[in-house]
């Protein structure tokens, strides 16, 4: 009785937010796109390739075009490869790699490059503990969302300095897993802060009545989630694919680095309403996991002192 009632009241909040500027945005599985009449061959790269200015909203497009190139580029955490394409045709990165932990994105992403013709662009599995590149083998890192993702950020930080060459940089934006609305339950709601009034364990078993139903995977473009894990340092249970990362912990990682730019972008930041108190929240230097809650995401750009 006790671990039903939170469930139930969970799946009625998800239920409300259908239908309403909390509804979810679906997932990625060929299955959604299929039924939403989209017939291209490579769905997933063609959305991410539409996203890729995206990126530009945290960067000045200037300086990563200045840093990238002519440049050896690693996309870390490549997805299906449609923004890691861009980086050559968009920006004139002599040569890219991008790394994936999932060998069938890794297929699609090679295959999607082999159809536009892209020949300097490539495609490699990437382990928890590695990046299958030599030591000081790139001249720029990015990465989108994905530092949240990794099983222990200590070690991708690690990897991601080892392979820059001297003088390389790094710009990385992700959200932070206490953020308001960085639950990634995106696919089915977009509600703020579920995953501080729930458990993890309570949220997934929510979502998870909805995703066993008939029809799911076309309707919310996701299969069903695995259960919580602990986070990277073991010291609590967090949401599938998430690793609870915080903004002091990721800070204590940098110090190999050059840190150009460290930012907490402030959640509702461009809203002139809403976003007031919290922008003056981050004014007065607000800290830890209060900054944390009240953030969009974490951006900063770092580099390999030479």
């Amino acid at each position: 009785m006790g671990t039903r009632i939170p469930v139930r009241l969970a799946q009625t909040l998800v239920r409300w937010s259908q239908g309403t500027r909390f509804g979810g945005l679906g997932g990625y599985s060929p299955e959604y796109f299929k039924e939403r009449g989209d017939a291209r061959q490579f769905p997933q790269a063609e959305r991410e390739a539409e996203s890729f200015e995206d990126f530009f909203q945290f960067f000045s497009r200037a300086r990563v075009f200045e840093a990238v190139r002519g440049r050896r580029l690693l996309d870390f955490g490549s997805g299906y490869g449609g923004r890691t394409i861009e980086y050559v045709r968009k920006l004139g990165a002599s040569e890219a790699w991008g790394v994936e932990p999932v060998p069938r994105h890794i297929e699609l992403a090679e295959s999607f490059a082999r159809s536009l013709g892209v020949s300097n662009c490539h495609f490699r599995l990437c382990g928890n503990t590695d990046i299958p590149l030599p030591d000081a083998s790139v001249d720029v890192v990015v990465s989108y969302d994905v530092i949240e993702h990794v099983q222990d950020p200590r070690i991708s930080m690690k990897e991601i300095y080892r392979v820059l060459a001297p003088g390389g940089v790094a710009f990385l934006a992700f959200p932070l897993y206490d953020g308001a609305q960085s639950h990634h339950l995106d696919y089915i709601t977009r509600l703020p802060g579920l995953h501080w009034l729930f458990s993890a364990k309570t949220l997934v078993a929510a979502v998870n009545s909805y995703l066993s139903a008939e029809g799911a995977v076309k309707k919310y473009g996701v299969g069903i989630q695995p259960e919580p894990g602990l986070s990277y340092d073991g010291e609590r249970k967090v949401l599938p694919t998430l690793n609870g990362l915080t903004g002091e912990a990721f800070r204590a990682m940098l110090t190999p680095f050059e840190v150009v730019e460290l930012r907490f972008r402030p959640m509702y930041g461009h809203r002139r309403l809403i976003g007031a108190p919290i922008r003056a929240l981050f004014a007065a230097g607000v800290r830890g996991r209060l900054r944390d809650a009240l953030s969009a995401n974490c951006v900063c750009e770092l580099r390999k002192p030479r």
